[in-house]
């Protein structure tokens, strides 16, 4: 009687020892898993959230440039440039109206040639109504950066300036007020009038930008500064002067986020934004809370642990029972289990088969994606007729090449180059024939160049080059390559033979210049030099001054 009482206290106990052991342990794995899966999915949804911020920047800028638009070409305004004797009360109610249709309008201005306001409408807040800035009150602004920038512009191009703060008297203003301004020239029957500019709140856009429950998102320039911060005494640090940088919050990808497109790690996303470009080069970094990671972890995990509690509890009776009928209860366990088994096997292939179908409409999905995605991105940079860069996308890129160059502190060379006599072409054979011409010099061209180099289609018969790592004599010699096989290679079909030749001006960056577009002056320049030098010709210009021409 003792040695049985003994012995079904001993298999209690280990009943409900082994329980207790598997339900801890299921509750770790699990737990562990369940940490591991939500942690792996907060990078692919950091991915979503930037996807969906880069649109809505472009959205937010789009919609400004819109705007532009939609006052150079309404016929009050055309009316106004073209007819200075125009009501200047109904001119004056357009921008009014303009002004009052959204809150985020911080001002709105014309300014003539001279860089003299003429019209002007602020806001002194974006919960404050519009106001018309009184005659006598009107500027000169010739000598501020944005006038002579948009001035030097291309007619059609609409000009965005960087992110910055509000200033008043040469001083930041208090609060501080982030501030985006865009403006474009203003023409009328090919005449430049002046320029139009708007300058626009941006401390609500930015919040709603980087607003999250569970991810912390910052937003920097190309240098590594913050715009935008989760800690607030962090932003603006390039503004404010306390000169915070990108490395010093993330210390182990700080670099890679700095230097790559994208940078995709196992505790943060990064990728340049590329609806909106400035010139500044922004990037937007999505990092998801730990604290709230973990919450969601530990949600997840709180039920299953009241499932093991409940079949700790439920363990007692049933080691009771147990103990009374061991064989019983073992044949019973075991039919059960089968049974279970059974069921489970059946529910495990119908999920291997929805998994499977799943899975493969995901993989056609995704690949559709992706074709249309490439498809996108072609369209977007490439010339339709000759398959190189068009004209914004190298650019961009040349800008991004010379920051790479001045970080590396390589030498970069430009070339640009067109096809001589061209128009007679054109003229001679028709257009058709000159687009044959265009795709033949490029693909002839394209076979010189390196890996490494970059051309694109900068004009109609207009092109540029860019030479990474090149000093000014390797590129004379890549150029004098190009016009040779340009000679030898006439274009040629079934009607009609071209004979062509090429004029290539040549220029090497300065490691202070922040942008390609002054080396590809001096490009330009030596270009010109070679026209009026007789045409067939490269010449090189260094330091302002042009070397012997081939």
């Amino acid at each position: 009687m003792t040695s049985m009482l003994t012995f079904k206290i001993r298999l209690l106990l280990a009943f409900i020892g082994f329980g207790a052991l598997i339900g801890s342990t299921a509750f770790v794995l699990t737990y562990k898993m369940e940490e591991f899966s939500i942690k792996a999915n907060s990078i692919d949804n950091a991915i979503e959230i930037f996807t969906e911020r880069n649109g809505m920047l472009g959205h937010h800028v789009s919609d400004l440039g819109s705007m532009l638009l939609s006052i150079e070409a309404s016929e009050l305004f055309t009316r106004y440039l073209d007819d200075n004797c125009t009501d200047q009360s109904h001119i004056n109610d357009l921008f009014l109206t303009l002004m009052g249709s959204s809150s985020r309008l911080m001002q709105i201005r014309y300014l003539d040639v001279t860089g003299l306001e003429k019209l002007r409408v602020d806001r002194q807040s974006a919960k404050s109504g519009p106001m018309l800035i009184m005659q006598e009150n009107l500027q000169n602004k010739s000598n501020r950066y944005y006038f002579t920038e948009i001035m030097g512009l291309e007619d059609e191009v609409i000009w965005y300036s960087d992110i910055d703060l509000n200033m008043e008297h040469d001083e930041i203003e208090r609060p501080i007020r982030p501030v985006l301004r865009i403006g474009k020239k203003v023409m009328s029957e090919d005449v430049v009038k002046g320029v139009l500019i708007i300058n626009v709140f941006m401390e609500e856009f930015l919040d709603k930008l980087t607003a999250s429950t569970l991810y912390d998102l910052y937003l920097i320039d190309k240098n590594g500064y913050f715009l935008s911060h989760p800690e607030s005494s962090k932003s603006w640090s390039k503004y404010l002067e306390s000169g915070f940088l990108v490395e010093q919050s993330f210390l182990k990808s700080g670099d890679c986020i700095l230097n790559n497109p994208v940078c995709k790690v196992e505790d943060l996303y990064a990728a340049d934004i590329t609806h909106f470009y400035n010139g500044e080069g922004l990037k937007l970094i999505v990092e998801p809370r730990l604290y709230a990671l973990q919450t969601q972890i530990d949600v997840q995990a709180r039920p299953l642990l009241y499932v093991i509690i409940a079949l700790l509890l439920l363990a007692f009776p049933l080691a009771y029972l147990f103990s009374r009928t061991p064989l019983r209860l073992m044949k019973v366990i075991t039919e059960a289990n089968i049974v279970f088994k059974q069921k489970m096997a059946e529910k495990m292939s119908e999920m291997s088969k929805l998994n499977d179908i799943l899975e493969q409409r995901v993989k056609t999905r995704t690949e559709e994606l992706e074709v249309t995605n490439a498809k996108l991105l072609e369209q977007a940079t490439t010339d339709v007729l000759t398959g190189i860069a068009n004209r914004r996308f190298f650019f961009e890129m040349g800008d991004r090449y010379l920051q790479y160059a001045h970080r590396k502190r390589q030498d970069m060379v430009l070339m640009i180059f067109d096809i001589d006599f061209f128009k007679n072409v054109n003229d001679t054979h028709g257009h058709q024939v000159g687009d044959e011409v265009l795709k033949h010099v490029v693909s002839h061209i394209v076979k010189i160049l390196r890996k490494s180099d970059m051309i694109g289609r900068i004009g109609g018969e207009e092109f540029a080059v860019i030479l990474p790592d090149s000093t000014l004599e390797e590129a004379r010699q890549i150029a004098d390559k190009i016009r040779d096989v340009v000679i030898k290679n006439p274009y040629k079909d079934a009607s009609v033979e071209v004979m062509l030749t090429i004029s290539v001006g040549v220029s090497q960056t300065s490691k202070d210049e922040p942008d390609i577009m002054t080396a590809l002056s001096r490009a330009d320049a030596a270009l010109y030099m070679a026209k009026a030098r007789g045409r067939d010709q490269v010449v090189v210009i260094e330091d302002g001054k042009s070397l012997d021409s081939l």
